[in-house]
């Protein structure tokens, strides 16, 4: 298996040597990193909206903020309990596509960009 370093080069070398696509064709070369910050993205931006929902249906149901503000934080402590037994036990935080969706034809753009460098050997 070659070093993504070594790969990256060598589909660049590639891209050069081919010239520009013809009209209408796009060429984008990207990898696994770019899919986990746009996932990242998107579960920020849910667990905010998630967060606020919650804090909107809590104070309409307690009629105070207080009690709402204090169930709310159990949320807070909990991830960030989850958090740090990640970090204690050296456990990378992954985000997994059950599949529900998301899937692409040929698996992920990392092993696609991989499989182009091995055809061309």
């Amino acid at each position: 298996m070659t070093s993504d370093a070594s790969a990256d080069e060598r589909l660049r070398a590639l891209l050069e040597a081919a010239g520009e696509p013809p009209e209408g064709v796009q060429v984008s070369v990207a990898g696994e990193q770019e899919d986990q910050q746009e996932a990242s993205r998107f579960l920020a931006g849910a667990f905010m909206v998630a967060i606020g929902l919650m804090a909107l249906i809590l104070v309409t149901q307690f009629n105070s903020f207080y009690q709402a503000g204090l169930v709310l934080s159990a949320i807070v402590f909990s991830t960030a309990g989850v958090l740090l037994g990640l970090l204690a036990n050296a456990q990378p935080l992954r985000h997994r596509d059950g599949g529900h969706g998301h899937h692409r034809p040929g698996g992920n753009r990392g092993e696609q960009q991989y499989r182009v460098d091995r055809h061309l050997q």
